[in-house]
């Protein structure tokens, strides 16, 4: 649906594919159409108030199932699938808090914006104060808790977007204090 076919497909094989490095060197063409009507559609959003979606059946919700089942088994994965994690939100942070700076928003409109997107998408209640940042029911932590026995912070793309947003916006960073998975109430980050 990214590259604008009406439904997604996918095919899984067991072992490697053949040809996979090169498939993915190629398609990195594919990868930037995709990656810049996502940035368009949200950044309407967050400036517009345009819908981040329009699905004539489903509706304009924003569902984010699939992205659980992604990030909720960074365990397993190994320590490199959980640094890609924290990079991917980092430079996904950065680029959004880039790009809302460059439209003249003030720093504090900015944090606003983005935390009303993060609570129209459902991925938890995010508040904050000049010190932290809390979110409850935070649908990373979610599927870690649900599937696995780690009691560690495991909101490895959230602390990534949280502090590429912070380092763009305010030139702070994030630092995830608390954690659903480790036993606390809400995943917490100190503002540093």
């Amino acid at each position: 649906m990214g590259l604008g076919d009406p439904y997604c497909e996918f095919k899984f094989v067991p072992g490697e594919i053949e040809g996979l490095e090169d498939s993915l060197e190629k398609d990195i063409s594919a990868i930037e159409k995709i990656h810049n009507r996502l940035i368009t559609r949200l950044i309407g959003f967050l400036i517009e108030g345009k819908p981040l979606v329009n699905r004539p059946r489903l509706g304009s919700d924003v569902h984010l199932h699939v992205v659980m089942h992604a990030m909720g088994f960074p365990r397993w994965a190994g320590e490199r699938y959980k640094m890609a994690q924290r990079m991917g939100g980092a430079i996904t942070g950065k680029e959004i808090g880039k790009r809302l700076m460059d439209k003249g928003l003030d720093e504090d409109e900015a944090i606003k914006r983005v935390f009303d997107f993060m609570n129209y998408c459902k991925v938890g209640k995010i508040t904050g104060t000049d010190k932290t940042i809390k979110l409850k029911e935070n649908c990373e932590s979610f599927r870690t808790e649900l599937f696995t026995r780690i009691k560690e912070p495991c909101c490895y793309f959230t602390t990534g977007f949280l502090s590429g947003i912070f380092s763009a916006i305010k030139k702070e960073r994030v630092i995830e204090t608390k954690c659903i998975v480790a036993g606390d109430p809400y995943c917490e980050w100190e503002i540093v």
